[in-house]
């Protein structure tokens, strides 16, 4: 006979999936005394894979249809990366957990070895956020980065298919696939300041289930959460547009928030960065007060700039997959075969270690 189970909504994309799978297997231990198994929400039909607008749109109607999933008591967890989550938590939902931050940098993937500096004009390179994009147009701005959208198995498959020859993605989700292996180089924040909340999962549960709440105390990261709430904090702080080229990076250090940002245009022109250091003991005010700093500094007229261009199509338009099926992904790209495809190709290089070792 089935124990008691707890169930946990997820993203139809392979990634999400993958996530929600570490987290199950996490929580299903022996004595927990439950079964954690998966609720997988496909919502490809709010949007379309390909364009920038329709991809976030996509986003935003999945997180609206799993938080009421939750409310309705269909599933008892949310799992999010912490920039889909975006700091709104509904007053009727709160955080169950937020787990231990995994790589927060961006990286570089190619076919073959490859560096960022070894790049030129016949290059064409995949950048999977605006962030990343308008920092990159900043430091190389001659070469030719494009813009691609989509899950993980779409950004791969452009690189595989040769649309690109290198791919620029969150280290974290490259490390959730299984694929860290083929990272060619890890950027520090000095070079590319991540996006708000990169490394974070985040686990949302009724305000009232303190069951549920109860499961997941193991896991929780309280460096984490203070990290993540200063992010957070900066974000909303600006002007709470998360969809505009912001980085920030919280990373802790005994009693201190050592944090870095980014404000820039879309095309790269305008851009402004900093760092700040503050007492870890309020992370929001910490958040609060770089924000004020950086407008200080000019962020707001960057960002209304920003605000009020239009920044078109991405340059590369990457295929779009029939998602409709929660195995339709995996159908569509194979990430085991790539990882073998790719480890042919060149040894992982030795000194690819985390930028602030």
């Amino acid at each position: 006979m089935a124990g008691p189970s707890m169930i946990i909504g997820a993203h139809a994309s392979g990634l999400a999936r993958t996530q929600a799978e570490s987290l199950a297997s996490d929580l299903t231990q022996p004595g927990a005394g439950f079964q954690a198994r998966l609720e997988i929400v496909d919502g490809s039909a709010e949007g379309q894979a390909g364009l920038h607008d329709d991809h976030v749109a996509q986003h935003r109607g999945e997180i609206a249809q799993l938080h009421s999933m939750l409310r309705n008591e269909d599933i008892d967890v949310v799992i999010h990366r912490g920039f889909d989550l975006r700091g709104e938590i509904p007053q009727d939902l709160r955080i169950g957990a937020v787990l231990s931050r995994q790589n927060p940098y961006d990286v570089l993937l190619a076919p073959t070895e490859l560096w960022l500096d070894e790049l030129d004009e016949t290059h064409k390179v995949g950048v999977v956020q605006m962030r990343a994009r308008a920092q990159l147009l900043d430091y190389r701005p001659e070469l030719e980065w494009n813009l691609v959208t989509g899950d993980a198995a779409d950004w791969l498959q452009s690189m595989y298919k040769g649309q690109i020859d290198a791919l620029i993605a969150p280290g974290a989700a490259i490390e959730q696939l299984g694929l860290q292996d083929q990272v060619c180089e890890i950027f520090p924040p000095e070079l590319l300041v991540p996006a708000p909340g990169s490394g974070i999962l985040v686990c949302l549960v009724r305000a009232i289930d303190d069951k549920n709440q109860a499961r997941l105390k193991s896991l929780h990261d309280q460096d984490a959460l203070v990290e993540y709430a200063a992010e957070v904090a900066l974000v909303e702080s600006l002007g709470g547009v998360w969809e505009q080229p912001i980085g920030a990076l919280a990373r802790l250090e005994g009693e201190m928030l050592h944090m870095s940002a980014v404000v820039a245009t879309a095309d790269g022109s305008q851009i402004l960065r900093d760092q700040y250091v503050a007492a870890a003991d309020d992370a929001h005010e910490a958040g609060e007060e770089f924000a004020t700093l950086l407008l200080h500094a000019g962020a707001s007229e960057i960002l209304q700039t920003s605000a009020d261009a239009d920044p078109g199509e991405p340059a590369a338009q990457l295929p779009k997959q029939n998602s409709s099926e929660a195995g339709a992904e995996d159908e569509f790209f194979d990430f085991e075969e790539f990882a073998n495809r790719r480890g042919d190709a060149h040894d992982t290089h030795d000194d690819d270690e985390d930028p602030e070792s």
